[in-house]
């Protein structure tokens, strides 16, 4: 049985409103997708970024072992864009790509 991550309320931050988090109300063919989009002030993000941390350490849920992947562009005034990558059960920041730069512009 897969994993629920619920409705996101346990992933906003202390006096978040609304959180960021949609959940389509249907699932398509084998992928389970979850959106988030948000403006945070700094002092949330390092919160932000260990919530993102237990969630790509949830097990694999299935015969496959498939891990949760995620992509995050993370934009701030003074520092740019990096990309958040939740993968192979960690998250890898790094530079965003230039192909991206058109979000912060």
């Amino acid at each position: 049985m897969a994993p629920t991550i619920g409705t996101g309320a346990h992933l906003m931050a202390p006096g978040a409103q609304g959180g960021g988090w949609a959940f389509p109300p249907r699932q398509y063919n084998f992928t389970n997708w979850i959106f988030f989009g948000t403006e945070m002030r700094a002092q949330s993000v390092d919160w932000f970024l260990e919530q993102l941390r237990s969630v790509a350490r949830i097990p694999a849920s299935d015969d496959d072992n498939d891990l949760i992947t995620g992509l995050f562009l993370v934009s701030h005034e003074v520092d740019g864009m990096r990309e958040w990558q939740v993968r192979d059960g960690i998250v890898v920041i790094r530079a965003a790509s230039g192909a991206y730069q058109f979000l912060d512009e």
